[in-house]
């Protein structure tokens, strides 16, 4: 009789932690996205911020000195990553922005000249083996040099390269591709970092990658993006 008062007060102990609709509640509560906080920063700023903040791979291509000077103010309240997104981009009309397998896109509506030349030269191949960020864009601008001054390529630049984290983004092997396709790829394996393309000069034949785009790691909690590395924003003045 006492070891079945016992079965049955376990069982019944049991049912009733199953039961309990409190019990229920907090396994069906899901997580709770982040707030979204911009007070008074850039507007590239502020979308660098909101890559740092949900670890988001961003692309975005400026049109102008603007996106950098003008001053955004906004709250997100636990925003999903889409929902932070979208209330950035309602304060930049002239930009729209789309996903491309897992990277956000900013681009202007109009883009300038320049830009939609650089974009349009294909890359026939880019390959590497074990090599970091800055080291496939440095090979990146080497490439698009090469197709727009292929005389280039005897004068010795491809030794050239900035290694940061050799074995940091594995093997890379890419066939007819553009520009921003190929960033694309660098920020998707890197996932914490936001490739920016500037306005670029009048001529892409020698200007430096640093005049062309430059390729922002995050930090955690998020700082200002003057305080990231590598983007001269100088050039965007």
């Amino acid at each position: 009789m006492i070891r079945v008062l016992i079965a049955f007060l376990v069982l019944f102990t049991y049912s009733d932690v199953r039961l309990r609709p409190e019990s229920r509640e907090q396994e069906a509560t899901p997580n709770r996205h982040p707030n979204y906080v911009a007070k008074d920063v850039g507007a590239l700023d502020a979308l660098v911020r909101l890559g740092a903040l949900y670890n988001q791979p961003i692309g975005i291509i400026c049109r102008d000195s603007e996106i950098v000077s003008r001053k955004v103010s906004l709250t997100v309240a636990e925003a999903s990553v889409e929902e932070s997104m979208r209330a950035v981009m309602n304060l930049l009309p002239e930009y729209e922005w789309s996903e491309d397998n897992g990277v956000f896109v900013v681009r202007p509506k109009v883009l300038p000249r320049q830009t939609e030349e650089m974009l349009n030269v294909i890359i026939p191949h880019i390959f590497a083996e074990n090599i970091d960020m800055d080291g496939l864009s440095s090979r990146l601008w080497m490439e698009l040099q090469v197709q727009v001054d292929p005389e280039s390529r005897s004068r010795g630049f491809l030794l050239h390269g900035h290694l940061q984290n050799y074995y940091e983004l594995g093997k890379v092997d890419l066939t007819n591709v553009r520009i921003d396709e190929v960033l694309n790829e660098i920020v998707r394996r890197r996932k914490i970092a936001a490739w920016v393309m500037l306005p670029p000069p009048d001529s892409i034949k020698g200007a430096s990658r640093e005049r062309l785009w430059g390729i922002v790691t995050y930090a955690q909690p998020p700082r200002p993006l003057s305080e990231l590395c590598c983007l001269q924003l100088q050039d965007l003045y």
